[in-house]
């Protein structure tokens, strides 16, 4: 766990990594968007299934 982040709602910041990991396996893509005024979007597409 990277001591540097910091969370307002707790969790441990895997859930991305894992998300990365899955993908690369499976031979996708995780495409991350800034979705103004709030948020932010990410789009995992799956091409080896």
């Amino acid at each position: 766990m990277d001591k540097a982040r910091t969370r307002q709602k707790g969790g441990f910041g895997l859930g991305l990594s894992l998300a990365q990991q899955i993908v690369v396996a499976l031979k996708g893509t995780i495409t991350v968007k800034d979705n103004q005024p709030k948020g932010t979007i990410f789009e995992v597409k799956i091409t080896g299934v």
